[in-house]
């Protein structure tokens, strides 16, 4: 007999209350992340423009560091 696997939990969890093991997070993001969530589209438009791995190490030092 095989060993059960994460979707195997994951399917079994359905019919509960509660499901520990698929990870997704089913609540409202915390209000520190509102600028992210709404810049969602640029950042998304600007890493796929972006080399690899050129710009994105540099930008990321530019910005978060």
């Amino acid at each position: 007999m095989l060993k059960p696997t994460l979707t195997d939990y994951e399917i079994d969890s359905l019919a509960s209350r509660f499901c520990l093991a698929d990870g997704h997070a089913y609540h409202d993001p915390h209000p520190a992340f509102n600028e992210i969530i709404q810049n969602l589209g640029e950042l998304w438009e600007r890493t796929r423009r972006a080399t690899i791995p050129a710009d994105l190490p540099r930008e990321f030092k530019a910005n978060l560091i």
